[in-house]
């Protein structure tokens, strides 16, 4: 069914395809109803609803199609028709029948027409309102009030032509498979024709279409122009309907939208560019069908003509191999039995291969396009092949004895040729060997022994090759020789293949002698170069053992200030310390190798010794500087956990002072009174001398901290540390002064010239921040001891009370302090070195007898702190003109002494005194004492 045969029924517009879709993307089919029922109405409106429906394709019918019936101005009855011939026509292609109804219709309804669910095909009585329901507002018709712009009848024209070139799409294709058809018969004849005749060459282009199928004409060039020519005009006219498409629709939106706008495409429309695409896809097709076609034709009258002019060619080229070819190959036996008599032979066999390089390429011609003939579709005939397959054996066999001669001569002059180089290359380098004494520099034994395994290398592939090509020559001589028919020819090698076989064993007994000479030699630089390469990998530890150093100097010589970030630097500083024990060992263990290669080598030992104690040397100051940071993480960490302990105590204790003093004034019984009162101030008394020794741990703990790790004057300190000859008298008087210039310079021991400077690091006081944390603890536990004794004397309780003896540990290790001397125990924190002072406030119960016991009880630790503070300034005075004041490792010993605790004065005056026996009584006197036993003395007493 086309439109042209139904133009009635479509123009009197008793359904329209307006082109919009539903909210489903379903094409829609409008049916507007009329006000009478015309009789001719049903028949049309089935034969254009079942056009609408062929102009969809198979998959969008599949998908459903949507119908609204405009039943707004007919009666009932009307539309009651109209639903069921919708049904009727479309069948199971419609998906929903969408019927609008007048609004007064809707007035009389007292039943919501949605309370039930729809079936599919049902048809469903809405407003016009509703109709947003399921259309979206853009794709409402415009007979429906909406903005869908249809033009019915261009959209009939476009049908019509879309009809018409599908007619004539399907005869110009038909046409062309006629012609396609005849075309192949045509070739077919002709080439039963060229494979049964015998003498081709009498057969003409006329001749064999003359005999060509009687019947029928023969295709001329005119009728293929012709059909082809009708089957482009047909595909023009199908690009040229899509275009005029796209432009209507074009024109469409810009109506409807606007300037630039363009319509959605209809899915009819879209189907149908889909079917004129696929038929021009075929008309493409058929035209290049019948293009090949006729080129195969044409192709098949060409290759008549030349199946003669290929057997007399064929017949040259298989003469002449058999012919003087062979005779000049014959005359050509000898291989040579040196280079120049092998290069001469090689000459003269390239001349013979000149000579047949033009019948090569005849052959070559020939070959190509006869085997190309079937591969193109064109016959061979069973002669042309059997003279075909005997000019190829001939050519091969000729060509394969041609290259064996060729080959044998290349062989021949190569082998020469390497035996000549091998002989030349040993005799240099085992010259050379012979030249060279013992390995004595080690710098150029890892370049000697390069140069060693590179020319043994060479000498290797070289004698390697040398045997290769002599065997392989052998191996030549001994085959075979057959002429281009295959029959054997007797050629005699025997005396050739004894020569090669002599040569190769002169090359072997050669390559003995330098196999042993050369390995005697790369073992002797092998362990030079060992040595070598050991000693700058102990170098390299060396080197890392002084960057690690200067690592932990520059970026793990700070001390935390809580707990657990000292635990951190802890595992840290232990992770250091493994790295470094490691790089020691790993730099002894190459410098054990390299001692035992040198003494095997008979090496001098003078480097190694060097490098030895550079290593000792580094690995000695690292250790030292690391377990010194170990001791301060350590004695840190203990001091943080001891004193918040302390504090906790010490809270606990003051919260429970109003609880005691209420269960004090409730007891009636006064020794169970003063037994209760004994305990608590027993309690109190011994965590005040834990809280005293902590104290006293933090302030030599932060005298400590304020030093540098390490002693960046280390001729100084060896200086300080030796016995001083003659006694240095000027230098007690002034430090008994404390305050006088600089001494002479004579009195200064010079540094040695050889003494190793240590690397610029900064060795300024990197523990600011845990000087000020541990003042801070310091401050906190002594505040709330002084807290307790407040809260103490606010309960009017006695502090006075004598409290439990205490035990031999703690009398031995605890000054001579009351009870009440809360400040002289705790208020020792105060900085005696001029430093982050933090003075402990006395209780207000204390009076002058307190104050007095506070100063007899911290005389001696105020005469240590005197003493240290004056061999500070006795050091400062030495090194007052360097630029950074430091103390020495000598004088770093006395501090550890002053740190020690106070059972431990003797030990510690007496390496004070050991140590500085020179200074004279000036110096003990200027810290207050007769000698360095007085402090012991005065302890004592």
């Amino acid at each position: 069914m086309e439109a042209a045969d139904i133009l009635c029924a479509l123009q009197a517009r008793v359904a329209l395809l307006p082109g919009c879709r539903d909210a489903e993307e379903r094409p829609v089919i409008l049916v507007p109803v009329p006000a009478e029922n015309v009789p001719w109405t049903k028949e049309r409106l089935d034969l254009v609803l079942r056009y609408f429906a062929s102009t969809f394709s198979p998959e969008t019918r599949r998908a459903g199609l949507t119908v609204v019936v405009d039943a707004r101005t007919g009666s009932w009855r009307c539309v009651r028709v109209a639903m069921r011939q919708v049904g009727a026509s479309l069948g199971p292609d419609l998906a929903s029948l969408l019927v609008i109804r007048p609004d007064a219709f809707w007035d009389k309804q007292r039943v919501d027409s949605c309370a039930r669910a729809q079936r599919q095909g049902e048809p469903v009585l809405i407003p016009l309102a509703r109709l947003l329901k399921y259309l979206a507002p853009s794709q409402i018709p415009e007979e429906l009030g909406g903005p869908w712009v249809h033009n019915h009848h261009q959209w009939i024209q476009n049908r019509i032509y879309m009809e018409t070139f599908a007619r004539e799409a399907e005869t110009a294709a038909n046409d062309l498979d006629k012609l396609r058809g005849r075309l192949a018969g045509q070739q077919a004849m002709l080439s039963g024709e060229s494979a049964a005749t015998t003498n081709p060459t009498t057969i003409g282009a006329i001749t064999i279409s003359a005999r060509i199928n009687l019947e029928q004409p023969p295709v001329t060039l005119e009728n293929y122009q012709q059909t082809k020519e009708a089957g482009r005009q047909v595909v023009t006219a199908g690009r040229e309907l899509l275009e005029r498409l796209d432009k209507d629709y074009q024109r469409q939106g810009e109506r409807q939208g606007g300037q630039g706008a363009a319509q959605p495409v209809p899915q009819d429309v879209v189907d149908t560019r889909i079917r004129i695409e696929r038929l021009l896809e075929l008309l493409a097709a058929k035209q290049a069908l019948l293009h090949d076609a006729w080129h195969s034709l044409q192709s098949t009258l060409v290759d008549a003509k030349e199946q003669a002019s290929l057997e007399e060619r064929v017949s040259r080229v298989t003469d002449w191999i058999l012919g003087p070819a062979e005779t000049m190959l014959n005359a050509q036996r000898e291989v040579g039995l040196d280079v120049a008599s092998a290069e001469e032979l090689r000459e003269a066999h390239e001349a013979l291969e000149l000579q047949c390089r033009d019948t090569y390429g005849q052959y070559a011609e020939l070959l190509h396009r006869l085997d190309s003939r079937p591969a193109a579709g064109l016959p061979l005939p069973a002669d042309l092949r059997s003279q075909r397959d005997f000019m190829d054996f001939a050519c091969r066999s000729f060509a394969t004895r041609l290259e064996r001669r060729r080959t044998v001569l290349i062989s021949s002059l190569r082998f020469y040729r390497l035996v000549d180089e091998y002989l030349e290359t040993t005799a240099d380098i085992l010259e050379s060997l012979m030249r060279e004494g013992d390995v004595e520099a080690l710098d150029s034994a890892d370049e000697s022994l390069r140069q060693l395994q590179a020319h043994q290398v060479d000498v290797d592939e070289l004698e390697r090759l040398v045997v290769r090509q002599g065997e392989k020559l052998s191996d030549l001589l001994s085959m075979p020789v057959k002429d281009a028919l295959g029959r054997e020819v007797s050629v005699d090698y025997g005396g050739h293949i004894g020569h090669v076989t002599a040569l190769l064993e002169a090359v072997r007994g050669r390559q003995t002698l330098f196999s042993d000479t050369v390995n005697m030699r790369r073992l002797t630089l092998q362990q030079a170069a060992h040595v070598r390469a050991y000693e700058q990998d102990a170098s390299q530890a060396v080197r890392w053992l002084g960057e690690l150093q200067r690592a932990l100097l520059a970026s793990h010589a700070h001390v935390g200030c809580t707990a657990g970030e000292i635990q951190a630097q802890k595992a840290e500083q232990q992770s250091l310390q493994e790295t470094a024990r490691a790089t020691h060992q790993y730099g002894v263990q190459l410098l054990a190798l390299a001692r035992s290669l040198r003494v095997s080598c008979r090496l001098p030992l003078g480097a190694h010794r060097a490098l030895s104690d550079q290593l000792t040397a580094a690995w000695e100051a690292l250790h030292a500087v690391s377990q010194e940071q170990m001791t301060r993480l350590r004695v840190s960490a203990v001091f943080h956990r001891s004193v918040q302990e302390h504090c906790k105590q010490l809270r606990d204790l003051a919260a429970a002072v109003p609880g005691l003093a209420a269960a004090l004034a409730a007891e009636t019984d006064p020794s169970r009174r003063r037994g209760r009162l004994r305990k608590f101030l027993g309690s109190r008394e011994r965590l005040l001398l834990e809280v005293g020794r902590m104290v006293r741990l933090g302030r030599l703990l932060r005298s400590r901290l304020r030093e540098p790790l390490v002693d960046p004057f280390p001729a100084l300190g060896a200086a300080l540390a030796a016995p001083l000859s003659p006694p240095l008298a000027p230098l007690g008087a002034t430090c008994a002064a404390l305050g006088t210039g600089p001494p002479p310079p004579s009195t200064l021991p010079a540094a040695s010239s050889s003494t190793t400077t240590t690397p610029a690091i900064d060795l300024g006081n990197s523990n600011t921040t845990a000087i000020e944390a541990i003042s801070e603890r310091l401050s906190e536990v002594t505040a709330l001891a002084e807290q307790l004794d407040r809260a103490l004397t606010a309960a009017r309780l006695d502090p006075t009370a004598p409290p439990p003896p205490p035990s031999v540990e703690d009398a031995t290790d605890a000054p001579d302090t009351t009870v009440n001397d809360t400040a002289s125990i705790i208020g020792e924190q105060q900085d005696d070195h001029g430093g982050d002072a933090t003075t402990a406030t006395a209780s207000p119960a204390t009076g002058a007898n307190e104050q007095a016991e506070r100063s007899d009880a911290t005389a001696p630790e105020v005469s240590r702190v005197r003493l240290a503070r004056t061999i500070r300034l006795m050091i400062q005075e030495v090194v007052r003109e360097a630029p950074v004041v430091r103390v020495s490792e000598s004088s770093e010993k006395i501090y550890t002494g002053i740190d020690q605790k106070q059972k431990h004065h003797v030990h510690f005056t007496t390496k004070f005194s050991s140590r500085l026996p020179s200074y004279g009584v000036g110096v003990w006197r200027a810290c207050g004492v007769d000698s360095p036993f007085a402090i012991g003395d005065r302890r004592a007493a």
